[in-house]
């Protein structure tokens, strides 16, 4: 008798322990763990089992085992959670109806305190995928109330991290990192916990909403990336997402649009309609980049019936904003206001394709007015942030190959094939270099060297100083601006900004000079000064942003040519046009 006993509290302690280890591999996020336990022991799926399935994805399975379970009432609410998670995972509304309704009649049977969380768990949770992010804060609040009243760290883990991710979907971004580092914090009483990875990934993706820290950001997304389980696909997609509107960001479009076309296999393989909609919102913010109206319209036009269809008021803020971008109707407009009030959040007028908030991007961008020029200090400042995207994404520019010549100091923004970046300090014969060959399409060896050098041309002499020096400058650019083809140089069409506009004219004016040597400066100066005035060698060296050897060079030849006289001597050496 009494060893009966015995073994019977053995068995008892046994069971005790490996629904303990169930629970802490569960709690930790070690889902396929979790199973492996369940297959090595044969033993009667709960609760745990369930959960593991769907997080990892395996919703149907979930389902036929939860039939057998849910007569035990203790397990029934946290069961029909789990449920409902499976179906906002996979956005099908109608399920998603009647799992909240079998939750919440599962919480009227006990009626305890560890089940009314996930009751206000539950309705956080399908307010935050509506887009109803007012309420989601105010029912994620009441949960983790009812969490620490608990003193359960893995349940206020959980109401932590929706709370962070409804404050920064509001565009409140201090205050929702702050329950993700609240959340972090709670995580790491979990033994062994695994959860710390899915809260870091949060926390990269709402930085970078928020364009903070994008350096450091880049690394660690890099770095997260490498980690991802090959499971998780939902991770992977995201992650992937994240990746494209960083770059965006950068101003890297080229290797942006490669990471949407990357991802989109995955997005329509898992098959989850947020991640859908965020897919399609990326790629209608692209066509209207890329001045393709039409496609970006169809592209919102089916978007906003995914949105209709499972009552996705943010997404449908998103794609309205858009579609009022290419419309401009009133109607819209009205509809905006109407989801607005819904969702928490003042629409994108403005800067309807900007990734970071509205009044970010007017705090940023607010003095540039790109027909009077861009100020150097905003354009320095968005390169060191790594931001420069954002002047293409706010059209100020249009996508387009451009460079623009209005920074001080020998200092260019360049955008070609897709990527935007500062050419900075370039020497002054690179300056000088590049200026010229802007000016044509298609120059011959010996058109450049007696243009660029004023020296008659000789192939054995020129050909590889020319060569050498095009090679440097090209690297300096870093993109192909110009090749050689068929013995002549080739240069990208490009449009100027500039306040010399005459001196980047396709048409340079011959008509005065036809016989003359003079090179395009030397034109461009004579053009532009009357007859009889005086002029210092600071005046023209300042002019065309040149070297003091170059300006010498460029009026003593105009002296020669009877065009200048030369008064003064030394410093105070200045001439007159005659």
């Amino acid at each position: 008798m009494l060893s009966t006993c015995i073994d019977k509290m053995v068995q008892y302690g046994e069971m005790e322990m490996m629904k303990k280890n169930e629970k802490t591999l569960f709690e930790a996020g070690k889902y396929l763990e979790v199973l492996k336990v369940f297959e090595a022991k044969e033993k009667k799926p709960n609760k745990y089992k369930i959960g593991a399935l769907v997080f990892l994805g395996r919703e149907t399975e979930a389902r036929v085992l939860s039939e057998a379970l849910l007569e035990g009432v203790n397990e029934a609410v946290e069961i029909h959670f789990l449920l409902l998670l499976s179906s906002v995972r996979r956005q099908d509304f109608e399920r998603m109806k009647r799992d909240l309704r079998s939750l919440y009649a599962s919480f009227q049977k006990s009626r305890g305190k560890r089940e009314r969380f996930f009751v206000h768990q539950g309705l956080g949770i399908i307010s935050f995928y509506r887009g109803e992010f007012l309420r989601c804060c105010e029912h994620s609040q009441k949960a983790f109330k009812i969490a620490l009243h608990l003193d359960d760290p893995y349940l206020c883990m959980l109401s932590n991290d929706l709370l962070g991710h409804a404050y920064c979907m509001r565009e409140q971004y201090s205050l929702g990192l702050r329950h993700f580092e609240d959340s972090s914090r709670f995580s790491q009483k979990i033994s062994n916990d695994s959860n710390h990875q899915v809260i870091a990934l949060a926390k990269i993706a709402y930085r970078i909403e928020a364009g903070w820290e994008l350096k450091d950001t880049t690394t660690e997304l890099k770095n997260w990336m490498e980690t991802i389980s090959p499971q998780d696909f939902f991770s992977r997609t995201r992650a992937m997402l994240m990746r494209s509107k960083l770059l965006q960001l950068k101003g890297d479009f080229k290797r942006a649009e490669d990471s949407l076309l990357e991802v989109s296999r995955h997005v329509y393989e898992f098959n989850h309609a947020r991640q859908i909609l965020d897919y399609n919102l990326l790629m209608s913010q692209f066509s209207l980049l890329i001045n393709q109206p039409e496609r970006a319209l169809a592209l919102v036009r089916t978007s906003l019936h995914l949105c209709q269809k499972g009552r996705d008021f943010y997404s449908s803020l998103r794609f309205k904003e858009l579609e009022n971008t290419i419309q401009k109707d009133t109607q819209v407009e009205l509809s905006l206001a109407h989801l607005a009030e819904k969702t928490g959040i003042n629409p994108r007028m403005k800067f309807p394709l900007g990734i970071i908030p509205e009044q970010d991007i007017e705090k940023l961008l607010g003095r540039v007015k790109i027909k009077k020029g861009l100020p150097s200090d905003v354009v320095y400042h968005l390169e060191k942030e790594e931001k420069l995207g954002l002047l293409l994404l706010s059209k100020f520019y249009p996508y387009q190959n451009f460079i623009d010549d209005r920074l001080p100091e020998r200092d260019m923004l360049l955008f070609f094939q897709g990527q935007i970046k500062v050419l900075r300090h370039l020497s002054a014969l690179q300056y000088e270099l590049l200026k010229l060959l802007l000016t044509r399409k298609l120059w011959s060896r010996k058109d450049l060297v007696e243009t660029f050098w004023q020296t008659p041309y000789d192939s054995f002499i020129h050909d590889n100083k020319l060569y050498v020096t095009l090679q440097r400058l090209k690297k300096r650019l870093g993109v192909p601006l110009f090749h050689f083809e068929m013995g002549s140089l080739h240069v990208a069409s490009v449009k100027i900004y500039t306040d010399q506009r005459e001196y980047f004219s396709e048409k340079m004016d011959t008509e005065l000079w036809d016989d003359s040597e003079l090179n395009i400066r030397q034109r461009q100066f004579l053009k532009s000064v009357p007859k009889g005035s005086l002029i210092r060698p600071t005046d023209y060296k300042d002019k065309f942003k040149v070297s003091r050897n170059t300006c010498s060079r460029d009026l003593s030849a105009l002296v020669k040519s009877n065009f200048l006289i030369k008064r003064g001597k030394g410093a105070g050496t200045y001439y007159q046009v005659i």
